[in-house]
């Protein structure tokens, strides 16, 4: 405060002369720190001339949400589309993907590989929900959106599949829940879908994210 008041005074001083913005921006300049950044490897080098997005959701959430494996895959391709385009010359389409799905009940059975051989691809992308929730627990109003799945990429052709093996999980908002009369739940599994789908794809490319105040 002493700081404060005696660049005010400066400046009232300096008023003739020009420099009171100088000195108050030198000043401000001292009071913010600069912002802290930190690099994360990618997890794999993903790579295709043809990738297809395999979506799995088990009975139980689907029943809750029916449309989330094509609003999962939707996401995902996007995010692989914006971050991986030099890497991924083409994505086969997620609606055909689930209607196919549909039309073959016992697709599970398939392997990856195999999977990717019904649709003309070199890369298989599986991403199997083991959860998904936009509703807060033991609440009746309040919304958070959390995802977690199973990641598996497989090369048809290669000798050993899966080629990779990981875990995304996001949570939305991170640090409290809202209540769901400021926000619905279709705009929070929106923004729970956008989040997965990018971290999903942040498994495939250098990144380097802000770290917050306290994060190691």
């Amino acid at each position: 405060m002493r700081k404060a008041a005696l660049v005010l005074i400066i400046c009232a001083m300096a008023l003739g002369s020009g420099g009171c913005l100088r000195l108050l921006g030198q000043f401000y300049v001292g009071l913010v720190k600069p912002k802290d950044y930190r690099d994360i490897p990618k997890e794999y080098d993903l790579t295709a001339t043809k990738l297809v997005v395999v979506p799995y959701v088990p009975s139980d959430i689907q029943f809750e949400y029916p449309e989330l494996a094509i609003e999962i895959s939707n996401n995902i391709v996007y995010g692989v589309a914006a971050n991986l385009k030099d890497k991924v010359k083409e994505i086969e389409y997620p609606i055909r993907v689930v209607q196919w799905q549909e039309s073959n009940l016992d697709w599970p059975n398939l392997s990856l590989e195999e999977i990717g051989k019904v649709f003309g691809a070199d890369t298989v992308l599986y991403v199997e929900l083991e959860r998904y929730s936009v509703l807060e627990e033991n609440s009746a109003n309040l919304l958070r959106g959390r995802a977690r799945g199973r990641i598996e990429v497989a090369k048809v052709g290669a000798p050993h599949n899966p080629v990779y093996s990981g875990v995304a999980e996001v949570v939305f908002p991170k640090d409290y829940p809202v209540n769901n009369l400021t926000v619905s739940e279709r705009v929070m599994r929106q923004n729970t879908n956008k989040l997965f789908g990018d971290e999903v794809a942040n498994k495939f490319h250098d990144r380097r994210v802000e770290v917050e105040p306290g994060q190691p």
